[in-house]
């Protein structure tokens, strides 16, 4: 195999490299927005309503580096039946974090039916200005980002592998 064939093999790995991350990048911004069910401003206490039963997931959003949610604690009452639902810990904590904002994923719990619940937020500091926290319940996609993740590695090899053996092959030292 010559070089201009070797050359001519990295550019196409690179130009799928480019195009499988644009591609992933797309999807997984998208797999983000679709997997919230309810986003709330963030209050003492308050009515949601779940659409679905399933696997939830409580997340807490606001500015980068922000403070707001050190000592919160939260309930959520079927109120249907009157009992709590169980909050369960995560024990590795996802966030996305954006330009200006981060969300935190703090518990996940079982919905048995679609319905109504009171969500109360216990710890809230007076005077505290939560205007630009929310709180969004998601469906489960941690495995699902895991996979992202190592697709996007992937995708950045192809396009270093591209890069690098196609300009070894371009220079003439393949």
């Amino acid at each position: 195999m010559d070089r201009n064939q070797i050359a001519i093999i990295c550019a196409a790995g690179l130009l799928a490299g480019i195009i499988l991350l644009w591609k992933l990048i797309a999807r997984l911004l998208l797999m983000l927005k679709e997997s919230v069910e309810i986003a709330v401003p963030v209050a003492q206490r308050q009515e949601i309503e779940f659409r679905t039963p399933g696997e939830k997931c409580l997340h807490v959003e606001g500015p980068l580096f922000t403070t707001a949610f050190a000592g919160l604690s939260f309930t959520l009452q079927d109120k249907a039946t009157g009992q709590n639902v169980p909050l369960r810990m995560v024990l590795f904590r996802s966030s996305v974090k954006g330009f200006t904002k981060v969300r935190l994923l703090l518990h996940r719990c079982a919905i048995n039916h679609a319905g109504c619940f009171d969500l109360a937020i216990a710890g809230m500091k007076e005077g505290r200005d939560y205007s630009d926290c929310r709180i969004i319940f998601t469906k489960p996609y941690v495995a699902k980002s895991m996979l992202f993740v190592l697709g996007l590695i992937f995708a950045g090899g192809l396009i270093i592998c591209g890069l690098v053996f196609g300009s070894l092959a371009l220079t003439g030292q393949i």
